[in-house]
Formats: structure tokens, C-alpha cells, sequence
């Protein structure tokens, strides 16, 4: 029963992500400069936000974003506007499609596959281990090989050798 609890909670969770809880007209209406500069990277500052950028260059594009905010636009259309003379760099989070959905997501499904193969090698080896250590049973060498080995023509001459080979 505990289980089920927690799949209720994971799905409601993934549908509450999915949905992204209203940010639609509410946000529009209520709109700032300072809400698109938190989204935008200052093309004046490298690694910045423009909402954290301090330059001259920087003071004009936030208040061409007012302007635009003033002429009725929305987050989009200024977005869109951004991304058109600057390039999709200027946005501080990629677009949620095509290539730059499958480069942020990739790496983290490349990670999962490989944490997977990992879990799998591992149990293997694991079992493998297990199998040797009880079919051992405290034999010697020549008992845990296979029988194929044990009639190789070598295989004799080579536990002669060991056996005298002094330590």
C-alpha cells in the first residue's frame, strides 16, 4: 500500500510539471521588464543574466524591453523579438524543442543508461562469483575449470609445471 502512495505522488507531480500550474494570461497582465531580464542573457556581460548586468549596453536593452512591454506586447512576441536579433543564445534556458530539447536532455538519458549497464554488469559478476565460490566447495584448481579445459593436451603439462615450480 505504501508503494501505491508514492506513485500517486510521482504521477500528480508529473502532471503538475506537464501542466506548469497557470502562467498564463496571470502573468501577462502583471508583466515587468525585470520578469523577461530574469530569462534573458546579457549579450554585454557573458555568463550573466541581464537582470544582473550593470552595463550601458545592457540598460538600453531593458528599456527597449520596456518599451515593447508598453506597446502591448507579450513575453513571447518580446522573446521571439530577442531570439531573432540575437540568436537563441540570449535566452537564459533553452527552447523545450527539437535539438535543443534533445542536447539538455541526452546526457541525462545517456547517464541513466549507463548507471542501467552498470547495474547489470555488476549483478552478473556478482552472480558469477556466487556460482564459482559454491561450485568450489573447497576443490582445487583443476575441479572448478571446465571439463574441456581439464582435456586440453596442455592442460596436464601445465599443473606438471606448477607443481614443480617451487615457490
Amino acid at each position: 500500500m505504501r508503494w501505491r502512495s508514492g506513485w500517486a505522488v510521482l504521477l500528480c507531480m508529473m502532471a503538475l510539471a506537464l501542466f506548469e500550474g497557470g502562467k498564463g494570461p496571470a502573468l501577462a497582465e502583471g508583466l515587468t521588464a525585470q520578469d523577461i531580464a530574469r530569462e534573458v542573457m546579457s549579450p554585454a556581460c557573458p555568463g550573466r543574466l541581464l537582470i544582473d548586468c550593470t552595463s550601458g549596453e545592457a540598460d538600453q536593452l531593458r528599456e527597449l524591453i520596456r518599451q515593447k512591454i508598453a506597446q502591448g506586447q507579450t513575453k513571447e512576441q518580446i522573446l521571439n523579438f530577442l531570439v531573432e536579433v540575437y540568436g537563441v543564445t540570449i535566452l537564459a534556458s533553452p527552447p523545450k524543442s527539437g535539438f535543443y530539447w534533445a542536447a539538455w536532455t541526452l546526457p541525462f538519458l545517456a547517464l541513466l543508461y549507463g548507471a542501467l549497464v552498470l547495474l547489470v554488469v555488476l549483478r552478473i559478476w556478482a552472480r558469477r562469483k556466487a556460482q564459482a565460490e559454491a561450485g568450489a566447495g573447497g576443490a582445487g584448481a583443476g575441479e572448478m575449470l571446465s571439463p574441456t579445459a581439464q582435456q586440453d593436451p596442455y592442460w596436464e603439462r601445465m599443473e606438471k609445471e606448477l607443481k614443480d615450480f617451487e615457490y
